[in-house]
């Protein structure tokens, strides 16, 4: 976003051009800056379609404004019904978050599912859901 920034030595402006503004924009997206959100990952129900967002930062924080980040969830310790692992390929809105869409099956399932969310091959977060 955009700031405004005064240059001043004994409350005097130094330029003609103070206050000044400039645009401040994001850093590279960062694996451990980026966090995971939504009512889904504190629990949601076998058989039920639901999801949750995954919102890229950069390494300060900041929330990025465009798309194109490689993320990936997987979700591992699936009934054995769903033998192995799933992999997720999170839905890029193209504003800087990213919507996983996931259903647990079998219906009836409970449990715990881990998610493991990442970013070109690096951890942004594991998250335990409650199946009910």
């Amino acid at each position: 976003g955009d700031i405004t920034g005064y240059v001043r030595v004994a409350n005097t402006a130094l330029t003609s051009a103070d206050p000044f503004v400039t645009t401040i924009i994001a850093a590279p997206v960062n694996a451990g800056g980026s966090r995971l959100e939504g009512d889904a990952l504190s629990g949601t129900v076998a058989n039920v379609p639901t999801s949750f967002t995954i919102q890229a930062r950069d390494s300060f924080g900041n929330a990025l404004a465009s798309g194109g980040s490689p993320f990936q969830a997987e979700f591992v310790n699936l009934p054995s019904a769903a033998a192995g692992s799933v992999i997720a390929n999170p839905v890029d809105n193209q504003d800087g978050t990213y919507t996983v869409t996931f259903t647990i099956q079998p219906e009836g399932f409970t449990g715990n599912v881990d998610i493991r969310v990442t970013l070109n091959g690096e951890l942004v977060d594991t998250v335990t859901v409650a199946i009910v």
